[in-house]
């Protein structure tokens, strides 16, 4: 129980400092934060953010490629039988993603196999909780939100 709560008060605190030097990022360029500004600023290895960076440039540009597949394999779609609308033909699953040799399973795998059905509608509302989270001020979502936890009581009943 100690070591989750130095853990947590060090993420606090790399939180903290990482917005006060997002902050000041910002505020030199007239409110505006962009990537660009953000990786010439942690370019200086006094930088808080500079150790968030893979400087090596043949690493980088490895990383950088795998991010670049990760997209191709995001946007591709398929049309399932029975249906005319168009859905990502490969998802990743919470596990897949952290287990040695994890990467993507096609959504008629998914979708067939009850377990990872179950695990995916799991990730899916946890998506949902995120995107609840970020868009809770706008008045104008009520409906969708109320709608999502009409659903969320749902799905927990069965």
């Amino acid at each position: 129980m100690a070591m989750q709560m130095v853990s947590a008060v060090k993420e606090r605190l790399s939180n903290i400092i990482a917005l006060q030097e997002l902050e000041r990022i910002r505020q030199e360029h007239g409110g505006i934060l962009r990537a660009e500004d953000v990786v010439e600023a942690a370019e200086e290895s006094s930088s808080p953010l500079h150790n968030s960076f893979e400087w090596d440039d043949t690493a980088a540009a490895e990383q950088w490629r795998l991010q670049q597949a990760r997209q191709i394999i995001r946007s591709v779609v398929v049309v399932l039988p029975n249906s005319s609308k168009p859905i990502t033909a490969f998802v990743s699953l919470r596990d897949d993603r952290t287990q040695e040799g994890g990467g993507y399973r096609t959504i008629i795998d998914v979708m067939s196999d009850k377990d990872m059905r179950e695990r995916f509608v799991e990730e899916a509302l946890a998506d949902l909780r995120h995107w609840e989270q970020k868009y809770s001020q706008l008045n104008e979502l009520r409906p969708v939100f109320e709608a999502i936890t009409k659903s969320r009581k749902k799905l927990s009943r069965k």
